[in-house]
């Protein structure tokens, strides 16, 4: 009993800081991008594939995208300038050099719930903390055919996450780009 009690306070300040409220004016792009990775694999798990493996030339075509997607409020896969128009263009600019890429993007509006249909059921998401938020995107991509796909790809074993806030605070952009390493 005394050890369970010991392992219950080391483990609370873990436990309570991804339930953490989200404040605008300090957001943590990086927790939210851990917790969502995450979730990304515990999913490769489960379908007994390998975790991915965090990549810096990945990790900067993702920030470079969701800075882009959060400066327009707009989610896109494709930019306008010929150098950082897809994905492969994006991860060439910083020096990456992959057999295969894929990227899932997606968009979640900051202090608002949100309606979001579930296994045919409609699901509301209050997006007041990084968990909440990292859940919300997380299943909007398990539930999307394509995004599923970028996640559970046998090949894929490196990636970046990045998250950006747009200038307002009221909604933030996330890019995860998939790599498979030669």
């Amino acid at each position: 009993m005394r050890f369970a009690f010991i392992l219950f306070i080391i483990m609370l300040p873990i436990i309570s800081f991804s339930q953490t409220e989200v404040d605008i004016n300090n957001f943590d792009e990086e927790l939210l991008a851990k917790l969502l990775l995450e979730k990304v694999n515990e999913e490769r798990v489960k379908k007994k594939l390998t975790k991915l493996i965090d990549n810096d030339y990945l990790k900067q075509a993702a920030s470079n995208h969701s800075i882009y997607q959060a400066k327009k409020n707009k989610m896109t896969h494709r930019q306008t300038s010929s150098k950082t128009k897809t994905p492969r263009n994006r991860v060439e600019k910083y020096g990456g050099k992959f057999k295969l890429i894929g990227e899932n993007v997606a968009y979640s509006d900051i202090g608002t719930p949100v309606n979001m249909k579930v296994q045919n059921k409609l699901k509301l998401f209050e997006t007041n903390t990084y968990e909440k938020i990292a859940e919300l995107i997380f299943l909007g991509w398990k539930h999307s055919p394509s995004h599923y796909a970028n996640i559970i790809h046998k090949p894929y074993n490196s990636s970046g996450l990045s998250i950006k806030l747009t200038k307002d605070g009221s909604r933030i952009y996330a890019t995860h780009v998939f790599g498979t390493t030669f």
